[in-house]
């Protein structure tokens, strides 16, 4: 599964009911203000993300298919995250609300991405999936 199927998946599986997930932020938001919690989940009005949200949701997507791909038995190289990083931002660009600007600090913002998900890699035994069962059994 590539990292455009498997956001492509998590976005299918996002759109439910309103009632279908409740989550902590969505009961925060109704306890600060149940009009923007109505605009949000009710009337579906969109609003721009941040440039760190943006930043925050790539390397969370990148990150997931990381552990996926070792989950499946497969290992992901420092020579897989460009591709990876590309689908992934390519993907976002495409599904964010169009009035979202950050073109201008695009080669910016990828690379910290980047930084971020290689450093995270080298410790990567935080993301074998088989961590938690290896060192129980020591």
């Amino acid at each position: 599964m590539s990292i455009i199927q498997f956001m492509q998946q998590e976005q299918e599986q996002a759109g439910g009911q309103l009632l279908d997930y409740v989550s902590p932020s969505r009961l925060s938001l109704w306890m600060k203000c149940p009009l923007a919690f109505r605009k949000r989940y009710i009337d579906g009005y969109i609003t721009a993300p941040s440039p760190a949200l943006f930043v925050g949701k790539i390397t969370h997507s990148v990150l997931a298919h990381v552990y996926r791909m070792r989950t499946a038995g497969k290992d992901c190289t420092a020579d897989m995250l460009p591709m990876l990083i590309a689908d992934a931002w390519n993907f976002g660009m495409e599904t964010e609300p169009p009035f979202f600007h950050i073109r201008s600090r695009n080669a910016v913002f990828r690379e910290f991405v980047f930084v971020s998900i290689r450093v995270l890699l080298a410790f990567s035994r935080f993301l074998d999936p088989t961590y938690a069962e290896k060192s129980s059994t020591l």
